[in-house]
Order: C-alpha cells, then structure tokens, then sequence
C-alpha cells in the first residue's frame, strides 16, 4: 500500500501541525467537531485499540528481556510527571482546575506518540512499544490514585470514576486490539500503515471537539499556566534523559526511555478531565497534545544530527 505509507509519513511528519490546526479549527468553527463532542471516550477508545493491534504476545516478554529498563520506565513515568505537575502547579499558583488537569496530565501512561518519535531517533522502538504498553496496563490502579494523593486538595477527585473509565477506555480497547491481532494476524498486519492513521485523526478530532466545545474556558489560562503546561513535557524529558543517562542506559534506549516518558497520552488526559473534572482541566492534555507533538520531533531530529 504505498499511498497508504506515504501519506503515513506525512501525517508522522507533520502530526503537530494537524493537531494545531484541529485546535484552531475547533476554536473559531465549532460547529465542524459538533457531530464528534459527543463521542470523544469513543474516538480515544479507537486510538487505543489501534495500539493493541500493532502488539503481538512476544512484546510482552520483553518485559523479562529488559525488566531493569521496563520497570525504570514506569517508574520514572508515575514519579517525575505527575509530581513534576504537582510542583508546577503550585509554583505557578494555577487555579484549582487547571492543577487537577496537570496533575492529570502527569499521572496518565506514556502515548503512542513516544513510539514514533522513536523511530523517528533511531531508538529502540521495541522497547519503547514495550514500556507504553506496560504504564499503560499500570494506569488503572495508579492514574487515580495519583491524581487523588495529589490533586484532592484542590478539587473533589473521583478515583472510582477515573478506574471504571480507564477500564472501559484503555484496557478494553487494547485487549480487543490483542485479540483482533491474536486470531486475524494477515488483516491486521495489512492494516498496520493505515491504523497509525486512523489514530492520528480521531486525536485530531478529540482536540477539535474539545476546543469547540469549551473555547470560552480556554481564554482564563493565562500566560502562567500555559507557561507550566509546556514546562511539564521539558521537565520529564530532561530529568528522564539525566537519570537514565547517569544509569548508563545504551543510546537507542536511553532515547526510547526519554521519549516514553516525557510524552504523556494527553489524548486519555483530556478525556477523563472532561467527563470526570472540569472543561477547564481539559486543556493541560490539549495543549500537550501540540506541544509534545514538536518537541518530540525536534529532540529526534537533534539526536539522529549529533549520531
């Protein structure tokens, strides 16, 4: 399918402009995404499944392949991101639902976009499928429990709520995804260039519907905190880069491990801060749907120029 590859590589290549233009889009045509505000968990769902179909069993033994980096990862990720957020928020005094939403932010898995920007810096792409998958089947447990440890002094925060929706949201999805992969491997590996873009447009419509729908909310951030969302993804891919540098990480993974956890699934963020928060705590996962979607292309770039 080589019209199917390239138009892939286009969307890879220039996913943070679609997203921006998405986000813009929503802001000043609201009425375009209207037909998509209401089924936003069911778009995120898709993403998802897109992810446990591009899975096979043995990525999983990878896990006992590399457990030290595997286990490094997540713990990185459930530490530094939502903590980081945490401090963030309280430095930059961020109004109770925007922390929540931060705080959020930080405490969701990694993103299927860390995997490409992998590629994309000739890292170790196996091993980052891995660790997204594994934060991933850890979220339901620590999301909520994180976000309530840290965020419930600013807001009432529903934990069950959270599980039950990361259950129907994530795990379900990629569990079927699984299973799709698991009894129909030709189709789905005949599938596996278009699902990447499949995923990129439902995240294309989630920001839109979500901007569209709640514009007015977005207009009282304020320069502190959209100062505070960008700083959150510096802050995981730098202190991710120094720790597993300083643990003598070898490049391609050193470059997986950075990747995977200062990219947030920011997609999942906004979701559960829509139908569980605020309008409002929406916005640390929309702009880090844009935001991360650049710095993570730029990062790549300078590392495959300095190899």
């Amino acid at each position: 399918m080589p019209l199917i590859d390239k138009l892939s590589c286009i969307a890879f290549k220039w996913f943070a402009v679609f997203v921006l233009g998405a986000a813009i889009m929503g802001w000043f045509k609201p009425e375009i995404f209207q037909v998509f505000a209401g089924h936003i968990p069911l778009l995120l769902a898709i993403v998802i499944f897109g992810m446990g179909a591009t899975l096979t069993l043995p990525d999983f033994k990878k896990i006992l392949q590399h457990p030290g980096r595997v286990f490094t990862a997540a713990m990185l990720q459930f530490t530094i991101m939502p903590v980081g957020a945490f401090f963030l928020a309280k430095l930059f005094f961020l109004p109770p639902e925007l922390a929540v939403g931060l705080v959020l932010l930080g405490a969701c898995p990694g993103g299927t976009a860390s995997n490409v920007i992998t590629y994309m810096a000739r890292g170790d792409v196996a091993l980052s499928v891995t660790m997204t998958a594994f934060s991933t089947f850890l979220a339901p447990l620590l999301t909520p429990v994180l976000v309530w440890l840290l965020a419930g002094q600013w807001l009432d925060i529903p934990v069950a709520g959270l599980f039950k929706s990361i259950l129907i949201i994530v795990i379900a999805p990629i569990m079927l995804g699984l299973m799709c992969r698991r009894i129909f491997p030709g189709t789905v590996q005949k599938s596996t260039s278009l699902l990447p873009l499949i995923s990129m447009l439902a995240i294309c419509l989630i920001v839109g519907a979500i901007v569209g729908q709640h514009s007015g909310q977005f207009i009282n951030i304020g320069l502190a905190g959209t100062v505070a969302i960008l700083l959150h993804n510096l802050l995981g891919l730098g202190l991710a880069w120094m720790v597993a540098a300083k643990m003598g990480f070898p490049s391609a993974q050193l470059k997986a491990l950075t990747l995977e956890v200062g990219m947030q699934n920011s997609g999942l963020a906004a979701t559960l801060a829509l139908i569980h928060i605020h309008p409002m705590a929406t916005l640390p996962g929309v702009m880090a749907s844009i935001w991360q979607n650049i710095t993570g292309p730029v990062l790549a770039s300078w590392w495959v120029s300095r190899d």
